[in-house]
């Protein structure tokens, strides 16, 4: 089989392919095909494991290249993001699941905290570019905030397989909680970019500008935003004193 193009070397691909042989794997998700070069080594195998190949192939030309590889063969398509395919596939049902796609600390985290419970009891998560920081990173948290057992196999490969018995074999936060965060985070750094008197209400206790979380005021209980709306209260103000204290300074401001 000619292979396509893409950054997978002849070493990786015959340890993929000789993993999924010898533990006799029967359904694989990729997470991240591009042209399909890592998955042209299991096409390779005299019985290949079904597979469901998951990339938003945004070139129409790579998308069609890739067709033309899987065709005739049991490989099923989900051309959407990595957490939209979630939807599509059934929990503890696949053997493993091999995670190439963005390689962010951030995209990383939500594919582990996703993915591991498509596995089966036994599963493995596996992926490509361990020399990225946000790769290992993320790898390395989930590793020890799950008890599963981290290898390089291989250059650049990394691999999770169980826990050891008694071990937590998912996180305790979802993958739709870890990216409700991640735009809590986001938000955060936005509001904190602004000019110290954008939208921030005056305290009458210390007469200057707070916002939430900064080193001005760590404390602080609540901030306005640009469109005038109150967020972030940490602790609940008597409802006198959080009125006036809007009313002050936003007219336009409404409680949360």
């Amino acid at each position: 089989m000619a292979r396509p193009g893409g950054w997978f070397s002849e070493e990786q691909g015959q340890w993929y392919k000789q993993i999924v042989q010898d533990r006799g794997v029967r359904n694989v998700v990729e997470v991240g095909c591009h042209l399909g070069l890592s998955m042209s080594y299991l096409l390779e195998l005299p019985n290949p494991p079904r597979i469901t190949a998951v990339d938003i192939w945004e070139d129409p030309g790579v998308y069609k290249s890739f067709c033309s590889l899987v065709r005739g063969k049991n490989v099923r398509v989900l051309r959407m993001s990595s957490m939209d395919a979630l939807e599509h596939v059934t929990n503890r049902s696949q053997d493993l699941v091999f995670i190439d796609a963005a390689h962010d600390y951030g995209n990383v985290r939500q594919d582990l905290a996703g993915w591991v419970r498509k596995l089966r009891r036994h599963g493995t998560l596996a992926g490509h570019d361990w020399n990225w920081g946000g790769v290992r990173r993320a790898v390395e948290e989930f590793h020890k905030s799950t008890g599963r057992r981290l290898f390089v196999p291989v250059p650049n490969l990394w691999l999770l397989d169980p826990p050891r018995p008694g071990a937590v074999d998912a996180p305790k936060v979802s993958a739709r909680q870890l990216a409700l965060k991640r735009r809590r985070e986001q938000e955060r750094a936005r509001l904190e970019a602004l000019p110290p008197h954008h939208g921030v209400p005056m305290t009458p206790a210390a007469g200057q500008p707070v916002i939430q979380g900064t080193p001005q005021n760590p404390n602080s209980s609540y901030l306005v935003t640009d469109s005038g709306r109150v967020v972030g209260r940490r602790r609940k103000l008597p409802r006198a004193q959080f009125q006036s204290d809007v009313l002050r300074t936003s007219p336009a401001a409404t409680r949360m």
